[in-house]
C-alpha cells in the first residue's frame, strides 16, 4: 500500500461529504426562498390560497418513475452481464473470475429489481392521483 492510496481513500470520502453537504443546502435554500416568496405576499396584504401554501411547503420528490425504471432496467441488465463476463474471461485467466463475478452480479441484479419494483409502484400511485376525464355523452 502505497501513499497515492491513501490520497485516493481521502480524495472520495471528500467528495461524499461534498456532495451530501451541497444536497443538504440546496434543500435548505429552495424552502427558504419559497418561505421569503409567501412572507412577501403577505406583506403586500395580497390574498394568500391556503391550497397554493400547502403546495409550495410540501416537499417537492424530484424521483420520476419512468427515471427509476431505465435504471432499474440498466442494473438488471449489468447484473446479468457481469457473470456472464466472468464465464468467458475464465477462458483466458488461470483463475475463474466466474463466482465474484456471479455475486457482485447477484447485488446489481437485485438493486435492478428494487428499482423496476419502486418505478412500477410511483408510476401507478401517480396514475391513481391523476383526473380521470370522462367523454362528453352523445345525444
Amino acid at each position: 500500500m502505497g501513499p497515492m492510496d491513501s490520497v485516493v481513500g481521502v480524495a472520495f470520502w471528500v467528495f461524499v461529504a461534498i456532495a451530501t453537504i451541497g444536497s443538504f443546502w440546496r434543500e435548505f435554500a429552495i424552502r427558504r426562498e419559497r418561505e421569503m416568496t409567501i412572507r412577501k405576499l403577505m406583506e403586500r396584504e395580497q390574498q394568500l390560497d391556503s391550497v397554493l401554501i400547502s403546495k409550495m411547503l410540501q416537499h417537492q420528490t424530484r424521483i420520476a418513475p419512468d427515471g427509476l425504471l431505465v435504471g432499474g432496467a440498466v442494473a438488471l441488465a449489468v447484473g446479468v452481464g457481469l457473470p456472464i463476463t466472468g464465464y468467458f474471461v475464465g477462458f483466458v485467466s488461470e483463475t475463474s473470475p466466474f463466482y465474484p463475478l456471479l455475486g457482485v452480479g447477484c447485488l446489481a441484479a437485485t438493486f435492478g429489481t428494487a428499482l423496476l419494483t419502486v418505478g412500477q409502484l410511483l408510476r401507478r400511485r401517480a396514475n391513481e392521483s391523476e383526473p380521470k376525464h370522462e367523454p362528453f355523452p352523445r345525444s
